[in-house]
């Protein structure tokens, strides 16, 4: 029970302080009034993860036992693919994670995109959310 709260947290910290570089940036680069739009961004995304959350749930437990296995292997190895990606971009990239989201979010800004803003704070929300899933997926009671 203590390491499906300690995923959640995890994966809602990583959101949270990509979320948070994000607005920071627009904050200090004075285009504060498109801080709404990240939050679209984020409230989408945390909608999107709750229904994909329902949707495997019901699935599932739908499911024989042995297609339920079968599920939670490939929720896994999907899982394991999700966090290797992840973990060798902050190997290459981590130092310079800071930089490079301001430089999106610069550029975004720049071209007046706002559906630009939306669709990042989406995508990092997002991804967070998939995360939880999988890896919350075998402790489903079905």
């Amino acid at each position: 029970m203590l390491g499906q709260y300690l995923i959640t947290f995890r994966e809602a910290f990583e959101a949270a302080l990509i979320t948070a570089i994000i607005l920071a940036y627009l904050i200090r680069a004075g285009r504060r009034h498109l801080s709404r739009y990240v939050w679209y961004g984020v409230y989408l995304a945390i909608a999107a993860s709750l229904v994909l959350g329902a949707s495997i749930w019901f699935v599932y437990g739908t499911l024989s036992k042995p297609i339920q296995v079968l599920f939670e292997t490939v929720a896994a190895f999907t899982a394991v693919a999700v966090l290797s990606s992840m973990v060798y971009w902050m190997a290459t990239k981590g130092r310079y994670i800071k930089a490079e989201i301001e430089q999106r979010v610069e550029a975004i800004t720049t071209r007046g995109a706002v559906l630009g803003l939306v669709s990042i704070s989406f995508i990092v929300v997002f991804r967070e959310g998939l995360e939880t899933v999988l890896f919350l997926t075998p402790f489903n009671t079905g």
